[in-house]
C-alpha cells in the first residue's frame, strides 16, 4: 500500500508538472510564479509607487547649473531680500545717536577749586603768602584776583561767592565738550546728527534720572578744539567779577581742555542700537505669477555663470508656495490639482508595468527566486529600499550627487548573488524606476545604467579583494565620462560639467567601498556565497575537510577527482566552475558517519553490508544525504552548497540493493519471483538537481564510480560507459527540475570523457628480467607456491554494473 501511494503521488505531480506547462505563454508563466509572488508584486507595486510620489515634486536645479531662459513664476509670491534687510539693520544701527552722561564729579572737581581760590585769598595775611599757593595752583593774575577776594572775607562776601559759584555749576551743565566721535567705541559708527544727554536736567542731581536730551552734533565741542574751549571758558567766567574774571577764564580754559564733561556711555548706546536693529522691518521683494524671476547670469567678461545658493534659495521657496497654492480652494488650484492627479495616475501606469515585467523577468530566468518566501521578500526589499534611499537623496541638497550610490550597491548584491545577464537586465529596470521616481532625465538613467552594466560584469566572478574596487574605478570611468558628455550636450559650462560628471565617478567608487566594507553582512544577510567564499572553503584546512580526511579518506580521496572532473565540465557550458567544485568537495560528507560501510572505505576483505538485509543497507547508504546536510549545517557551510548534498543523487535508484532485495523473493514453479520488489522503495528522497552545477556533480558521480571498477578503461569504453549513465540519468527524469539543455549534455559528456580519459590512461607494460636459473629447491617452492589471481574481471564488471542496472557484488555496492 505505501508503495501503491508514492506511485499515486508520483503520477499526480507529473500531471500538475504537464498542466502547469500547457496553455499560452502568460498563463504557463503564472502558474510557474505561484500565488505568493504575486501578491510580493502587488506589494511591491503600491509600496514603490508610493514611494516615488510621496513628498511632491523635487528641484531639477543645481548650483552652477547653466539656463538658457529666465524661470517664470507660477504663482505670486514673497520672500524676503535678506541682503537689503542687513543693510536695513545696519542703517538703523548707525542713526542710533550716540548716549552720553554729564560728568558731574568733574563739574565739582572745578567749582571746588574756585572754592579753594576763594578760602585761599581770604586766609592769606599777605600777597606774597596768597601767591604761593598761586603758583602751586598755576593761577593767573593773582594779584588783582587777592585784592578783589581779601577783603570781602566776611559772611557776606562768602555768600556773594558762592553764589557766582553756584552759577557757574548750573552753566557747566548746559556746556556740553566732548572727546572727538571717533574715539566712540561702537559699530557701524553714528550717522546722526545729535547726540543723547543723561542727566541733563539739573533737578536730576547725580542725572540718573529724567529723560535725555536730545543735543545737536554742532553743539558740542571737543576738547582738542582749543579756540572753542578758550571761548567757553570766556562765557562761562563771566558770571564772575571783572576783577577775578582772568583768572577764573585761565582755570576754566585749562579744566575743560584736561576732559570732557560728557562721557560717552557705550552701554547704553549698545542697547538702543540693538533695539534699533530689532526694529528695523525686513526688506520684502514680490514675485508675480507668470513674469521671471531666475535670470541667467553673466560675469564681467560676459560669461555665464550658472545659477547661484540665492537662486536656488528661491526656487524652492516658489516650489514651497506653488504646493501651498494647490492645497486652496481655489479655481486655478484645482485645474492644477487634477492636472497634477493625471500625472501621478500616469507614474503609477508605468510604475506597475515596470514592475510586473521586473518580475515576470525575474520568475523567468531566475525562478529560483520564487521558490523560496523569504528570498523572493528579500529581493523586492532590497529594490524597494533602494528606490526609497535615492528618493530620501534626492530630497537631500547635499546627498542628490550620491543618488547613484544606492542603485550601484543593489547592483552588487544582485551581481554576487545571481548571474551578471540576470543582474543587468533586472538592475536596468530598477534604474528605470529610480529616474521615474526622482524625476530625472535621460542623462540620469543613461549614467545609471553604465555603471550598473560594468558593474555587474565585473562582479560576476570575484576572487580577489581587488576585483571589487578594479569595478568602482571600472564603473566610475564609464559613468564620470556619460556624465561628462550628455552636461556638455547640453551646452553647460566646463567646470560644472566636471563637477557634475565627478560626483557621478565618485559615486561608483564609495558604492564599490560599501560593498568591500559590508562583504561579509551581504553574504549572511542575503545567504550567499561569493568566490572569495568559495576560494576559503576550498581550503583542505577547514574543520569539515580535515574531518572528512581522518575519518573518511577514500571518500575524501573521489571528492578531489569529482571536484576536477565537474570544473571542467561547468567551465565547458559556462556554468560555475568553482562553485561545482567546491560543491563536489563537500557532497559526501554525510559519509563520515559510518564510513566503513562505503566502499571506498572498506578494507579488501571486510564488507559490513554482508550481514545486513538488503533494506537495512539501503538506509544506510540513503542516510549519507541527510548526515551531510546536518554537518554543513553544524560547521557553517554556505547555504549554496547544501544543494550538491543534497541534490548529487536525485531520486535515482540504489540498484545493486534492489537487485539483492529482488533475488531473495521466493520463486515460482516458472522461476520468476512471486513479487516484484518496487524501485520506488528503493531511490533516494531528492531533491532531484535544480541547476546546472549539481546535475553536473550527479553526472560526475556516476561516470567516475562506473568507470573506476572497469578492468580496461580504454578510451572507448570510458566514452561508452559515459554516455550509458548521462541517457540513463536522462531518461529517469532526473534533469527535469534544472534548465540543463542538450546541448549542454553534449558538452558535459565530452568533458568527462577527457576527464576521465586523463585519470585513467592506459599504461605502458615493462619488460620483466629474466629469471635467474634456481637449483632444485627454489624449483620445488615455485611449483609448489599457488598462483595469484587478479581481483579482476568479476568484482570491476559488477562494479561497472551499478551505474548500467546489472548484479553488483558486495563492495560495489555501497557505492
Amino acid at each position: 500500500m505505501a508503495t501503491s501511494g508514492k506511485n499515486i503521488k508520483v503520477r499526480r505531480q507529473k500531471m500538475r508538472q504537464r498542466r502547469a506547462e500547457s496553455g499560452p505563454a502568460w498563463l504557463r508563466l503564472a502558474r510557474r510564479v505561484g500565488l505568493w509572488p504575486a501578491v510580493v508584486t502587488l506589494v511591491f507595486c503600491v509600496a514603490a509607487t508610493a514611494v516615488a510620489l510621496y513628498g511632491g515634486q523635487s528641484l531639477s536645479y543645481s548650483i552652477g547649473q547653466k539656463i538658457d531662459q529666465p524661470i517664470v513664476a507660477r504663482v505670486t509670491f514673497a520672500q524676503e531680500d535678506r541682503a537689503k534687510t542687513k543693510q536695513n539693520k545696519e542703517a538703523a544701527r548707525a542713526n542710533t545717536p550716540s548716549y552720553y552722561r554729564i560728568d558731574h564729579e568733574f563739574i565739582e572737581r572745578i567749582c571746588g577749586e574756585l572754592t579753594q581760590l576763594y578760602q585761599a585769598a581770604r586766609s592769606a595775611e599777605t600777597f606774597d603768602q596768597f601767591k604761593q599757593v598761586a603758583d602751586k595752583a598755576n593761577w593767573t593774575e593773582p594779584r588783582a584776583t587777592y585784592e578783589f577776594l581779601h577783603p570781602r572775607g566776611d559772611e557776606g562776601g562768602a555768600q556773594d561767592y558762592k553764589s557766582w559759584v553756584e552759577g557757574l555749576r548750573r552753566n557747566l551743565t548746559r556746556e556740553y565738550t566732548a572727546l572727538p566721535a571717533s574715539e566712540e567705541d561702537r559699530e557701524p559708527a553714528a550717522k546722526s546728527s545729535h547726540i543723547m544727554v543723561l542727566g541733563a536736567d539739573p533737578g536730576a542731581g547725580d542725572g540718573e534720572a529724567g529723560e535725555p536730551l536730545k543735543v545737536k552734533i554742532l553743539d558740542v565741542v571737543e576738547v582738542t578744539n582749543d579756540k572753542n574751549i578758550a571761548g567757553r571758558a570766556i562765557m562761562l567766567a563771566k558770571g564772575f567779577p571783572f576783577a577775578m574774571r582772568a583768572t577764573a577764564e585761565d582755570l576754566l580754559t585749562r579744566s575743560l581742555k584736561s576732559a570732557p564733561i560728557l562721557v560717552y556711555d557705550q552701554a547704553t548706546t549698545l542697547d538702543a542700537m540693538g533695539r534699533a536693529e530689532a526694529e528695523a522691518k525686513p526688506a520684502i521683494v514680490t514675485y508675480e505669477e507668470g513674469k521671471p524671476f531666475v535670470f541667467p547670469r553673466e560675469d564681467e567678461e560676459g560669461r555665464d555663470t550658472g545659477l547661484t545658493a540665492e537662486d536656488l534659495a528661491l526656487l524652492k521657496l516658489e516650489q514651497k508656495e506653488f504646493e501651498a497654492f494647490l492645497a486652496t480652494g481655489s479655481v486655478d488650484a484645482n485645474d492644477l490639482r487634477n492636472q497634477r492627479r493625471l500625472a501621478q495616475a500616469g507614474t503609477a501606469g508605468l510604475f506597475v508595468m515596470i514592475s510586473i515585467g521586473l518580475f515576470g523577468y525575474v520568475g523567468h530566468y531566475q525562478p529560483r527566486v520564487f521558490q523560496v518566501r523569504t528570498r523572493v521578500i528579500g529581493f523586492a526589499a532590497l529594490f524597494l529600499g533602494t528606490l526609497l534611499a535615492a528618493r530620501l537623496m534626492n530630497m537631500h541638497p547635499a546627498l542628490g550627487n550620491l543618488l547613484p550610490v544606492p542603485v550601484l550597491l543593489a547592483t552588487s548584491i544582485i551581481s554576487l548573488a545571481y548571474d551578471r545577464r540576470f543582474a543587468v537586465g533586472a538592475m536596468s529596470a530598477l534604474a528605470l524606476l529610480v529616474v521615474l521616481t526622482v524625476g530625472g532625465t535621460i542623462s540620469t538613467f543613461a549614467v545609471l545604467i553604465g555603471g550598473l552594466t560594468v558593474v555587474g560584469i565585473m562582479l560576476d566572478d570575484v576572487r580577489t579583494r581587488t576585483r571589487i574596487i578594479t569595478a568602482g574605478f571600472g564603473a566610475g570611468s564609464v559613468m564620470f565620462l556619460t556624465a561628462f558628455a550628455f552636461a556638455l550636450v547640453n551646452r553647460q559650462k566646463l567646470p560644472f560639467s566636471i563637477t557634475t560628471a565627478a560626483w557621478a565617478g565618485l559615486s561608483a567608487l564609495l558604492a564599490t567601498m560599501l560593498v568591500q566594507a559590508l562583504l561579509p553582512y551581504i553574504e549572511r544577510a542575503f545567504k550567499i556565497a561569493t568566490s572569495l567564499t568559495l576560494l576559503e572553503w576550498r581550503d583542505a584546512n577547514k574543520p569539515l575537510s580535515q574531518l572528512l580526511i581522518r575519518e573518511a579518506p577514500g571518500t575524501y580521496n573521489h571528492s578531489l577527482v569529482l571536484g576536477t572532473m565537474a570544473q571542467s565540465a561547468a567551465d565547458s557550458i559556462g556554468a560555475n566552475g568553482l562553485l561545482t567544485q567546491v560543491g563536489a568537495l563537500y557532497h559526501d560528507v554525510g559519509k563520515i558517519y559510518q564510513a566503513e560501510y562505503y566502499a571506498e572505505n572498506q578494507e579488501a576483505a571486510i564488507n559490513r553490508h554482508d550481514n545486513l538485509e538488503p533494506r537495512m543497507s539501503l538506509l544506510v547508504i540513503l542516510s549519507h544525504v541527510k548526515n551531510g546536510l546536518a554537518l554543513a549545517t553544524e560547521y557553517g557551510l554556505p547555504r549554496i552548497l547544501h544543494q550538491f548534498i543534497a541534490e548529487h543523487h536525485g531520486t535515482t535508484m540504489v540498484k545493486y540493493f534492489h537487485h539483492v532485495a529482488s533475488e531473495k523473493q521466493p520463486k515460482i514453479a516458472s522461476g520468476r519471483h512471486d513479487r516484484e520488489v518496487s524501485d520506488t522503495e528503493f531511490r533516494y528522497e531528492g531533491p532531484k538537481p535544480r541547476g546546472k552545477e549539481s546535475a553536473i556533480l550527479m553526472l560526475c558521480d556516476g561516470v567516475e564510480g562506473a568507470v573506476r571498477a572497469m578492468h580496461e578503461p580504454t578510451a572507448g569504453r570510458i566514452e561508452s560507459v559515459v554516455h550509458s549513465v548521462l541517457m540513463d540519468r536522462l531518461q529517469d527524469g532526473q534533469f527535469d527540475d534544472c534548465d540543463i539543455t542538450l546541448k549542454d549534455l553534449y558538452r558535459v559528456e565530452e568533458s568527462l570523457v577527457k576527464s576521465l580519459c586523463r585519470f585513467y590512461h592506459g599504461r605502458v607494460a615493462y619488460p620483466k628480467a629474466e629469471p635467474k636459473p634456481s637449483g632444485p629447491a627454489e624449483e620445488e617452492e615455485s611449483a609448489a607456491r599457488p598462483e595469484a589471481k587478479p581481483s579482476g574481471p568479476a568484482s570491476e564488471g559488477e562494479s561497472a554494473s551499478e551505474e548500467t542496472g546489472g548484479p553488483r557484488p558486495s563492495r560495489a555496492a555501497a557505492r
